[in-house]
């Protein structure tokens, strides 16, 4: 290493303490939790409507758990587009 590499590293160790940090993105963080409450009420809510869907529906509240399920499956394939596929596929092959 160089002299130029040496004192740009020790400058990057001996920071001040009082630095500012970065300003957070609350727009970014305000969606974030709007999308997650949003997903957590999707996947929760028709658990604790199903016998009440089943009798509006005429079907068994298996029949009613079956399409939940459904939906929950396809949302686990739809995520495989979205990110790292090989991650989310092991993911996957655990818990079926």
């Amino acid at each position: 290493m160089n002299n130029t590499t040496c004192s740009a590293s020790q400058s990057l160790l001996t920071a001040s303490p009082t630095a500012e940090p970065a300003p957070a993105n609350w727009m970014g963080i305000v969606s974030l939790a709007l999308g997650v409450f949003g997903l957590v009420t999707a996947e929760f809510l028709p658990a604790s409507l199903l016998t009440a869907m089943a009798a509006d529906l005429n079907i068994s509240v298996g029949a009613a758990g079956q399409a939940v399920t459904a939906t929950a499956a396809v949302a686990a394939l739809a995520a495989l587009t979205l990110s790292r596929p090989a991650i989310l596929i092991a993911g996957l092959c655990c818990f079926f």
